[in-house]
């Protein structure tokens, strides 16, 4: 049982949940103040860290370069 994955310490695994909820509710939150659709970008902040929220930024900057257009 070499796996990194047994590697990495049990104080990791116990922050990992904590960074997906604050991260999850940044999201949320942000989403919720520029008019979009909260509920499925805040889920999406839940299923990793951090590719959930950089794909939610250039979402974001897409759709605002857009606006300005």
């Amino acid at each position: 049982m070499n796996s990194p994955i047994y590697q990495i310490p049990l104080w990791a695994w116990a922050l990992l949940p904590v960074i997906l909820l604050i991260q999850a509710f940044w999201i949320f939150q942000d989403a919720k103040r520029r008019g979009l659709n909260p509920w499925p970008w805040g889920a999406l902040g839940l299923l990793n860290f951090p590719g959930s929220l950089i794909t939610y930024l250039l979402v974001v900057s897409l759709i605002e370069r857009r606006k300005r257009r």
